[in-house]
């Protein structure tokens, strides 16, 4: 009878120390990550995402995407200009502007959005200000 008792004592911490040891290795944070560059915006592959569904979890591999967009009004080869130009798309757009040293450019920059869709919606609200040549560009 003892010796049956420890075998299932055995069992039951061995199943323990797999099962956690399975979920933990699977939500690990990946030494690497997959980067992937689409005209200007830059994409990266996160590791798993754990949902529940009625009542049962289950835990399945996704690919979720974090984008960092801003929208760009302007860029200049000068700090000054780019900072005079801030200070007037600040008053338009009553929003915090940016100047950002990008690609060789002082650029000036507002916003910060986490999807595309979302950079639109408000492109198209500088664009009816008066910044006719404003894009999304990666943040």
């Amino acid at each position: 009878m003892r010796r049956i008792l420890k075998k299932i004592l055995y069992i039951k911490v061995f199943i323990i120390l797999l099962t956690s040891t399975i979920y933990f290795s699977s939500c690990a944070i990946p030494e690497e990550y997959t980067e992937y560059i689409y005209d200007t915006v830059k994409v990266k592959k996160a590791d798993t995402v754990k949902i529940t569904i009625k009542d049962t979890t289950e835990q399945k591999e996704y690919i979720t995407y974090n984008i960092y967009v801003t929208v760009q009004l302007a860029a200049f080869n000068s700090r000054s200009n780019a900072e005079t130009f801030a200070s007037k798309a600040k008053e338009i757009l009553n929003n915090d502007i940016e100047v950002d040293y990008y690609k060789d450019k002082y650029t000036v920059i507002v916003g910060t959005f986490e999807s595309i869709k979302r950079a639109e919606g408000y492109l198209n609200y500088v664009k009816s200000q008066g910044f006719s040549e404003a894009f999304i560009r990666s943040r």
